[in-house]
């Protein structure tokens, strides 16, 4: 694979991503974005089994890696990689990364189902009860999220918040509480 010292579009880095997978590569794929931040794909045997961007690694670094307007990238040959099962990103996001769609949210029991008017009041929602978690930094981690990802403008956008923004808390089982509480929440105040 030749590395690519020039800008290129996110698609034709995502090409270079499947052609190292289909040819079961092991090593690192660097990529640098025109905004100077650092991505990184992780590869062992073709499998990819981490995924960084900035200080989100898995499933959380997916959506920011979407957002990708132009960027350079090098590929590292390794004889092996370290595997940490938090910096794995989902193979269906991963997969619809790379066909260029958006991940389908996989809705818990409950997922909210909540009226355009209401979806302002549900972001609040979200930053208050992250707030319980991890403090006024809170506000900081979901305008930060709203950022990279853009207008909350359906159901399916909060679900990908609040699974974004649940890495933020910490362990699993404080995530899968946030999680529930959030939707908990949601429900309770009449916004689904």
């Amino acid at each position: 694979m030749k590395n690519e010292t020039s800008l290129v579009d996110l698609p034709v880095i995502l090409k270079a991503l499947e052609q190292l997978r289909q040819e079961r590569r092991t090593g690192t794929l660097f990529i640098t974005t025109d905004s100077g931040h650092a991505v990184r794909f992780v590869l062992n045997k073709g499998d990819v089994t981490g995924c960084h961007y900035r200080d989100k690694v898995g499933d959380e670094a997916l959506p920011l890696v979407k957002g990708i307007q132009a960027a350079r990238y090098s590929f590292v040959v390794s004889a092996s990689v370290p595997e940490d099962s938090r910096t794995r990103p989902d193979p269906s996001a991963l997969r619809a990364l790379m066909a260029g769609g958006e991940r389908k949210p996989t809705p818990s029991a409950g997922a909210p189902d909540v009226s355009i008017g209401r979806l302002g009041q549900a972001v609040r929602q979200i930053q208050h009860e992250l707030a319980k978690f991890i403090g006024p930094a809170a506000v900081m981690v979901c305008n930060e999220y709203l950022e990279q990802a853009g207008e909350i403008i359906e159901s399916a956008d909060l679900m990908r918040m609040i699974d974004a923004v649940a890495g933020e808390v910490g362990d699993h089982s404080s995530a899968q509480q946030f999680r529930e509480q959030v939707l908990a929440e949601l429900q309770e105040d009449g916004a689904t």
